[in-house]
C-alpha cells in the first residue's frame, strides 16, 4: 500500500488499568518457647493476595505476588522476648509492596510471642531412725537451671532445712533463695519432698 492512496478514519480506544480489588494483607505468626535464657524471635509470615496465601519459611521477608511485584516485610526491633515476666509481646512488623497505589490493602494480623517457665526439679530424701538424741537430716537436690547461649548456668541458693530430733515425723523441707542470676518468674517447681521420722 502507498500512504497517499489512503485517508484514515480513526476510532481510538482507551487502555485502562484500575487498582486491584484483591485485598493484600500480611500476617505474622505466633511464637512460643520454654524459658532458656535466650532472646527469641519469630520471623515467619503469611502474605494473602485475594484468594491466594503465600506461607513463608522462618526468616523469609520477601514474597513475590502473582503480579510480579514483591512484598518486603521488616520485622520490628521490639518483636523479641526473653523472660516469662514479659507476658506476651506483639510480633510486630511493617511491610511495603512495589507499585503500592495499584493495590487494595486489608487489615494485617499481628501474632504474639510468649515464654513459658522452665521446670526446676527438687527432691529431698526421706529418712527414719530410732530416737537417740541426735537430729535426723537427709540431703536433697535441685536441677533444671538453664544455661543461656554463650553464658553460664543460672543460679539460686538451695538449702535443705528439714530436721527432727524427738519422736515424730516432719517433711524434709528446703529453702530456695533467688539471690543468684536466676529469676523466680522464669521457673516452676516440681517438688518431691521426703519425710523425716524418729520412732
Amino acid at each position: 500500500a502507498t500512504e497517499s492512496d489512503y485517508t484514515l478514519d480513526e476510532t481510538i480506544g482507551t487502555l485502562k488499568i484500575t487498582t486491584s480489588t484483591k485485598v493484600l494483607k500480611v500476617e505474622s505468626l505466633d511464637g512460643e518457647w520454654t524459658y532458656d535464657g535466650n532472646a527469641h524471635t519469630k520471623k515467619q509470615y503469611k502474605v494473602t493476595y485475594g484468594d491466594t496465601t503465600i506461607e513463608g519459611t522462618e526468616g523469609q521477608t520477601e514474597f513475590t505476588l502473582s503480579t510480579g511485584d514483591v512484598v518486603t516485610i521488616t520485622p520490628a526491633a521490639t518483636a523479641t522476648i526473653t523472660h516469662v515476666s514479659e507476658n506476651t509481646v506483639a510480633n510486630a512488623f511493617t511491610w511495603t509492596v512495589e507499585n503500592p497505589t495499584f493495590y487494595t490493602t486489608g487489615e494485617d494480623t499481628v501474632g504474639e510471642l510468649k515464654i513459658n517457665p522452665a521446670t526446676l526439679t527438687i527432691v529431698t530424701e526421706s529418712g527414719e531412725k530410732e530416737y537417740d538424741g541426735d537430729p535426723l537430716t537427709k540431703p536433697g537436690s535441685i536441677s533444671g537451671f538453664v544455661t543461656p547461649e554463650g553464658g553460664e548456668q543460672e543460679t539460686a541458693t538451695f538449702t535443705v532445712t528439714g530436721t527432727i530430733t524427738n519422736v515424730g515425723e516432719v517433711p524434709n523441707s528446703y529453702s530456695l533463695v533467688w539471690d543468684g542470676t536466676a529469676t523466680e518468674s522464669d521457673y516452676t517447681l516440681d517438688e518431691t519432698i521426703g519425710t523425716l521420722k524418729i520412732t
